[in-house]
């Protein structure tokens, strides 16, 4: 009897464990003896086969595209998100430098009292340029001695290095006899060098007492007038 032998080649793509894609061939064969061929039931398994390695790789592809997309979207709320919170910080920041300049606006360039401790250099300094000049200075909050030029600047009075009678003379720290807080007085008198009289209080030995000392522009020496 006479045979007949068809061998077909099935090329089917899978994905391989490097992500990559290979080739798997499936060889069919149908075998023809007479007029009988394989069963039916052969036919059906490999079919079934084929169509289950065939849907694999597409299962695949739709969750990475899935993952992919997630991922997307995931990056764009972040970054969202970010620019919400920078947004919102510099919205603070400017509101808050707002504030303090309307705070610093509304304040009163004078004082209406000497609420400074007596008989402190602060307390003397303030009564003193009260008698000589009808104000008081206005500041109240970071009031240290060494302190006073930076807040007279805050609220507008005038900061020179030069000396003038009846000013407010500022010396920082440690610099011609003050101490760690620094020292104010009022000047007294002018002299042709540009040295100065001053009128103290809180120097010396006894801290009650008004002083008069000799005092010197240089480094660490403001002199504040409204």
């Amino acid at each position: 009897m006479f045979h007949h032998v068809y061998v077909s080649i099935v090329i089917v793509p899978q994905f391989t464990y490097c992500s990559s894609f290979c080739l798997q061939v499936f060889v069919v064969r149908k075998i023809y003896c007479g007029c009988c061929a394989i069963r039916k039931k052969d036919i059906l398994q490999f079919q079934q086969q084929t169509e289950e390695t065939n849907f694999l790789p597409s299962k695949v592809v739709r969750f990475v595209v899935k993952f992919q997309f997630v991922v997307i979207i995931g990056l764009l709320l972040l970054g969202v998100s970010l620019g919400v919170n920078i947004k919102g910080a510099h919205a603070q920041s400017q509101a808050t430098q707002t504030t303090q300049s309307n705070r610093l606006a509304n304040m009163s360039s004078t004082g209406s009292s000497n609420w400074f401790p007596y008989p402190s250099c602060t307390w003397w300094a303030d009564q003193r340029y009260q008698q000589l000049h009808g104000v008081y200075v206005p500041w109240r909050t970071q009031s240290d001695a060494w302190e006073w030029t930076a807040r007279a600047q805050q609220f507008g009075w005038q900061v020179s290095r030069r000396a003038s009678q009846g000013a407010i003379i500022d010396l920082q720290p440690w610099v011609q006899g003050a101490y760690g807080a620094g020292h104010v007085a009022v000047v007294e008198k002018v002299y042709s060098d540009g040295s100065v009289l001053a009128s103290n209080m809180n120097w010396g030995a006894n801290p009650y007492s008004v002083a008069y000392v000799h005092f010197h522009p240089g480094s660490g020496v403001t002199f504040i007038q409204w």
